[in-house]
């Protein structure tokens, strides 16, 4: 996972220790209705959280917009459950303890109280996005009748960057990480494309150099230098 720009950006080092207890990620698929896919991910017995698997499951939808029907592109993602991670005690690497200072109004007098904030960690992503999963442009698909409230509409443009982000993770593991994952881990693949930069070259300096070359062979052509006379000696060793 960490030999992957998509995921390996998304592994914080306090991820780490929990992961090395990661024994498999399975994709399980459904044929009947709602379509998608299941990504489990199987742990051993650990310190961090109770639960053996954790799961994270993506389901397609056929319907069309009904209000533009040519529109239509083939089944689409529009829904992302995540699953409920039972931690033990001051072992949830997703929230961080802060300390901040409170004045009070009236008496103006100062306190120092801690919270939990939420904190960058891998295992964010068995989240849903959303409360209810549905990802914000599909709602009225899914519910013509459904208004979205202009007080909303913020929120679900970020939601909507949320889920962009979800899909193309869990569409990594299905599709890469999963059934590539042994050339991942050697280093064969490097990123999701498959590429290593060392098989392209810059396309300027290529260009430069062309460009380079073309001078030279017109500043040759106008200032032709004299050819040197062969020599006739011939060479007499055996």
């Amino acid at each position: 996972m960490k030999s992957t720009e998509i995921i390996g950006e998304a592994i914080q080092e306090h991820d780490e220790p929990i992961l090395k207890h990661l024994r498999d990620v399975q994709v399980k698929f459904r044929d009947v209705a709602p379509y998608g896919y299941t990504l489990e991910f199987h742990f051993d017995p650990n310190e961090y959280f109770i639960n053996s698997v954790l799961t994270k499951t993506y389901e397609l939808t056929t319907e069309k917009d009904p209000k533009d029907p040519f529109a239509y592109d083939g089944p689409a993602l529009y829904k992302s459950i995540g699953c409920t991670i039972n931690w033990n005690p001051e072992k949830n690497v997703t929230m961080k303890l802060v300390k901040k200072k409170q004045k009070h109004k009236s008496s103006g007098t100062i306190r120092v109280v801690t919270k939990e904030e939420k904190q960058d960690s891998f295992f964010n992503f068995f989240e849903s996005p959303t409360a209810d999963g549905i990802r914000p442009s599909y709602r009225h698909i899914l519910d013509p009748a459904y208004e979205p409230k202009e007080e909303n509409e913020e929120q679900d443009e970020e939601d909507e960057e949320l889920y962009e982000a979800d899909f193309e993770i869990g569409h990594f593991f299905k599709e890469f990480l999963i059934p590539k994952a042994v050339l991942y881990y050697t280093g064969e693949l490097v990123d999701e494309s498959g590429y290593d930069d060392d098989d392209y070259d810059d396309q300027d300096d290529e260009e430069n150099a062309q460009n380079d070359e073309e001078e030279e062979e017109e500043t040759d052509d106008e200032n032709p230098k004299p050819k040197s006379k062969k020599s006739t000696k011939k060479n007499t060793k055996a």
